[in-house]
């Protein structure tokens, strides 16, 4: 009772939190001369725009080493790849709506993360490619408005708050004598899970503008979900999956090594089921806005340089 309480407690400390970092945003965002939040009528503040992008990806559950999602050993020292494509829709200066498609990779290994002996000894290791389809909203909450300029040539940098739904594939593997095994096939906890799972982002991005309909944006968003198997770990071992007649599902349910001679009828702390499992995404994204002419604008501008340059030769 106890622990639920202060979890409790901990949740609203961070709703909390983020509520007032909203209020702070928009009180700034009041402030300014060219509050356009609401105007959702004109058309110059709309357009609509497509994009690639890629980065790192990093995992938090049950084989993370600390139970923290700030922790080095867990976030950095193993990350693995993303990449994507995305279109967005801006309605006014401060508010854009986008649909996001990802594949990413996440992983862990006990052998290599663990900072503990326990884990060391349960030895479980996975990966998982996966798929997300996401739709965000984001709230710039600071711009060239910000600063009291006139367009966002004037200045180029603008941050924002990213919050979404979406959902994600769920396909954790493990490698067992050289052989990938998808592990929700062979239930290693004895119950079975779902090959997708709800998740919810929630992150901050920086944009800058490269020339007119060009931009240059890195984000950074968590994503919570509701399901604690992203790992396969979850509870307890199972007696039918640890002593099942199947010698793969027995060896993929129980990885710890034979000199450990550990009896699962008593010791079954798998994993802690009352935290979710998630992941960070990390893009670098480059995003071009239809109808603005960017690339034409940004080809010209290359040639006037390099024109330039040849002019500045000539006249030496």
């Amino acid at each position: 009772m106890l622990e639920t309480m202060l979890s409790s407690q901990s949740i609203m400390r961070k709703f909390y939190l983020i509520g007032l970092f909203l209020v702070f945003a928009a009180s700034s965002v009041y402030a300014q001369p060219r509050y356009r939040m609401f105007d959702f009528f004109d058309q110059k503040l709309k357009s609509w725009s497509v994009g690639i992008g890629a980065g790192l990806s990093a995992y938090n559950g049950d084989l993370s080493p600390a139970g923290n999602i700030f922790d080095r050993s867990k976030t950095f020292d193993k990350p693995y790849g993303n990449i994507g494509v995305f279109g967005r829709r801006r309605f006014n200066d401060y508010l854009i709506a986008g649909l996001n498609v990802n594949y990413y990779r996440i992983g862990s290994d006990d052998a290599i993360m663990s900072q503990s002996n326990g884990n060391l000894k349960r030895n479980l290791s996975f990966r998982s490619n996966n798929i997300e389809v996401l739709v965000t909203v984001n709230f710039e909450f600071f711009n060239y408005n910000t600063m009291k300029e006139l367009s966002r040539s004037g200045f180029p940098f603008s941050s924002y708050l990213i919050l979404g739904f979406g959902m994600t594939t769920n396909n954790p593997q493990a490698n067992l004598d050289g052989t990938w095994y998808n592990l929700r096939d062979y239930q290693t906890e004895g119950v079975g899970y779902s090959k997708t799972a709800l998740i919810v982002p929630l992150g901050l991005g920086l944009q800058f503008q490269v020339s007119k309909g060009i931009n240059m944006l890195i984000e950074s968003s968590y994503r919570f979900s509701n399901t604690d198997y992203l790992d396969d770990v979850s509870t307890s071992y199972s007696e039918e999956a640890v002593f099942s007649a199947d010698p793969i599902r027995a060896a993929l349910a129980d990885r710890t090594p034979s000199v450990y001679n550990i009896d699962r009828r008593v010791n079954k702390k798998r994993g802690n089921p009352t935290k979710k499992d998630g992941y960070f995404l990390i893009q670098a994204r480059v995003e071009y806005e239809l109808g603005s002419g960017g690339f034409s604008g940004f080809k010209n501008s290359f040639k006037f340089k390099r024109k330039s340059k040849r002019m500045q030769k000539i006249s030496n």
